[in-house]
Order: C-alpha cells, then structure tokens, then sequence
C-alpha cells in the first residue's frame, strides 16, 4: 500500500502548476502517489496534468466536469490507496522534506493527524507562520477540543490546553495536516459543496479533530501558502450574506449534533463576529460596490441586527478576545453603537 497519498484538485492554474508538481516530485521521502482531480480546466492545466502522469506512474489524473474545489477533493478521497491523505492546492508548494518530515511523525507518534508549520508567500515575500509555542503530541480530548475551537477563531486568548499553552494562529486549513485515511474514510468526512467555498476546510478540519484519538504538532514549516492579493479571499461578494449564513447553519448542525459545550459556542460566536468584519472588506466597503453610502450602512445595520448575528454579539464574552481592539469594537456592537464601529471600518477600508 502506498504510504502517502496527495489529493491535488486543479482548475485552471496553468501559471503555478508546474512549479507546484515539480515540489512534489523533488521530495525525499518518496512513497506517495498523486491524485489530481482536473475540475473542467479551460486552460492547458489538464494537459500538464497528462504530461506529468506519463513520466510518473505514481501520478493519477481524472478529469471531470467543473463542480467546485470540494467536489474535485471529494473525488480525489475516494480514489486514493494511501495511509495517509495530504492535501494540496496548485498554486501552492512543499519544502522537499515535508512529507518525510510530516510522516515520520506521524509514525512515531501514531497520530491520526499531523500538523505543521507553512510559509506565507506575498508579492515576493515569505514568512513562516508558527502555529503554537513548541511541539506536542496529545491524546486529550480537551486539547483536540481546544484545536476545534481555533479552527473557528485563533486568535483568542483564552484558547491553551495541557498540549500547548497558546494558539498563535491557526485557521484550519486542510493543507497543512497529514491524516490517516482510515479515520476520514471510517466516518465517512468528506468536504461540503453547500458552502460553495466558504469554510469548505474549516467544516471538514472540525469532523476530523471530532474523531480523531491523537494529534501531533511538528514545528516546521512544510508548505508555502501563496497568497494572491486578487484571490477570492478580496474579491467582491455581492451575495456574501448567502455564504456566510450557510456556513452558520453548519456549524450550528455541527455543534448540535455532537453536543458541543460551551467553548465551541463561544469561538462561533467569535467566528460569527469576524464575519461582520469580514462583510466590510467583500461587500460594505469593496470598491466594485456601487451602492450608496446611506444605503450601505442601512443594510448594515439590518445586518447586525437581525440573526444569526445579534445573539453573537450579545452573547459573546468579549475577554476572549485578544486584541484590545477587537475587544473594543465588539463592545461597540453589544452598546448598540453600530455607527462607531461603521465608522471604524470605513476608516480601515477606505
């Protein structure tokens, strides 16, 4: 059986891919296989993808009509032989040591989950994101909690356990974990479509965390997340608040069906509040929006008034909270002072 099996779903990266399989292939650990899910590339994406697997035997390639990035991974799960499942994305890369380093973690710690470090790459620039203080490996299920909670929201204060005493950031990526194919297949976790690329990794990260028996956490960075400033993560959403009440209405399923406590509602409370932030950036404040200003802050404020949102901000503690900003702003929105804290992001996007 193949050690290591790495889900890649493409549609239409033929500027990054070729850089991103070249990553692949120069790995020193080398018991893995690749499957690419062409998700209905338009480009000469899919034609790569064939060129490569005629080089390489260990290199998979389906090609399917477009259904979106959940659909493509969704696929490449079920087609995948490996151990252990890695997920990457095109226009990203691997250090050559990654999946050895991740492995081999993996194997003498016996974890059903591996998380390590990754690289940010901006315009030309890299950092390495560090997750937590130092390496752990736990059984814990109040530390896996913990990581539950800061799939939703990292940057809380509050959020340490006897595996690790902060959360630096995390987020929840799929990206970054190696995990037992065993346990995904077991429980049967597959990535959502309904949340048509909102939190689609988020929701599958907090299944995983939920049954796993054993994590680990290696402190080195494996994989270079580029970051494009013209990315989805910036782009306008004229329809945002579809997406962002979809994700609500998982992750309120989520928290019933495995009787959450009282952590998890608050980081989604948290999760919750970053989304009115959030709006400001995709919608209120976006330069392609062509609406009013009057009338923007009237949407707005109907926004932050009406549910999901409103018990969020009633009902969250704002000690939680890191930064005194943030701590700040929220109590504006639980004062009622919603022209204040509009006047705050106006000033941030504008």
């Amino acid at each position: 059986m193949t050690e290591v099996s790495i889900v890649l779903p493409v549609y239409n990266v033929e500027p990054f891919l070729e850089r991103c399989l070249d990553s692949l292939f120069s790995q020193t650990f080398r018991d893995f296989e690749i499957v690419a899910i062409d998700d209905g590339s338009t480009d000469n994406s899919g034609y790569i993808l064939d060129l490569y697997s005629k080089l390489d035997s260990r290199v998979m390639v389906v090609h399917k009509a477009n259904g979106g990035v959940s659909s493509a991974r969704n696929e490449g799960i079920e087609l995948s032989t490996g151990e252990y499942i890695f997920f990457c994305d095109p226009d990203d890369w691997l250090e050559e040591q990654s999946l050895g380093v991740m492995y081999n973690e993996a194997k003498r710690c016996g974890a059903d989950v591996v998380i390590s470090d990754f690289f940010r790459d901006c315009d030309g620039m890299s950092s390495s994101v560090k997750l937590f203080p130092g390496n752990f490996a736990t059984t814990d299920k109040g530390s896996i909690g913990v990581l539950q909670n800061a799939v939703l929201y990292s940057q809380a204060s509050t959020f340490s356990s006897s595996a690790f005493s902060r959360v630096n950031s995390f987020g929840g990526a799929a990206w970054h974990h190696l995990i037992k194919r065993a346990l995904v297949e077991e429980h049967g976790i597959r990535f959502d479509s309904y949340l048509d690329g909102m939190l689609e990794d988020g929701l599958f990260m907090l299944h995983v965390f939920q049954h796993a028996a054993s994590v680990a956490y290696f402190q080195f960075p494996t994989y270079h997340y580029c970051v494009s400033l013209t990315s989805s993560t910036h782009r306008f959403l004229p329809d945002f608040e579809e997406k962002f009440n979809r994700v609500c209405l998982r992750l309120s399923e989520f928290e019933r069906q495995f009787d959450k406590g009282d952590d998890f509602r608050q980081a989604r409370y948290m999760r919750l509040i970053s989304f009115i932030g959030k709006a400001c950036e995709v919608f209120y404040f976006n330069p392609e929006n062509r609406l009013g200003q009057s009338e923007r802050y009237a949407h707005f404020k109907q926004l932050v008034q009406g549910e999901p949102y409103r018990s969020a901000i009633k009902q969250v503690d704002i000690r939680l909270f890191e930064k005194l900003k943030t701590r700040i702003q929220v109590l504006a929105l639980k004062m009622g002072l919603i022209r204040a804290f509009w006047n705050v992001k106006k000033r941030r996007y504008s």
